[in-house]
């Protein structure tokens, strides 16, 4: 059985995908926007530095369907001439990145144990 991703839940019908890497890209923009409010090509640029290429048509939906779930919400800045979009999160985003980060440490607790576990049984 394929592992649930960490983020997408409270019914929304929007619907990425359910690829780890995906899961992965979206708990990262909810982290990021945590830390501080983030805009589109800032992410394609801090993801691109983690490995995950992106273009606008990928993340653009991605922050889109965050927003339709409420872990995010945005609001246009103008900056001088320019107009970005900005994105900040929500409390329930606050609360998907935090048992994001559960089940992660589920994970890699479960991981460990085993591979003590077989590690001890070949001895």
């Amino acid at each position: 059985m394929p592992p649930t991703p960490p983020i997408p839940p409270p019914g929304a019908p929007y619907a990425c995908s359910s690829s780890v890497g995906d899961a992965a890209i979206m708990t990262s923009v909810v982290y990021h926007a945590a830390a501080s409010p983030i805009f589109g090509f800032s992410m394609i640029e801090e993801l691109a530095g983690r490995g995950y290429k992106l273009c606008p048509g990928m993340l653009y939906p991605i922050l889109h369907g965050l927003e339709m779930r409420g872990y995010l919400r945005s609001n246009e800045r103008r900056l001088g001439r320019t107009a970005r979009r900005m994105y900040q999160i929500t409390p329930s985003g606050r609360r998907a990145l935090e048992a994001a980060k559960s089940k992660v440490c589920e994970f890699l607790n479960a991981r460990r144990a085993a591979r003590r576990a077989s590690r001890d049984s070949a001895e």
